[in-house]
């Protein structure tokens, strides 16, 4: 893998009450599994929604 094209995201726990996934529309619950947005850092997606996202833009994402 090309060391530029890797872009390092950190899974964490929710803080915030009544964060949104822009990706699905629910709720991220509060102490959560959930992934930053890399543009937008008020920006939460579930793990999961994030994985669908990126495979829908053709991109691989690989668990470190």
């Amino acid at each position: 893998m090309n060391q530029k094209n890797c872009l390092t995201l950190h899974l964490t726990r929710e803080k915030d009450v009544n964060v949104f996934c822009p990706r699905c529309g629910l709720v991220v619950p509060r102490d959560t599994k959930c992934i930053t947005s890399p543009c937008n850092p008020q920006v939460h997606y579930h793990p999961t929604c994030f994985l669908t996202l990126a495979a829908s833009l053709g991109r691989d994402v690989v668990w470190a």
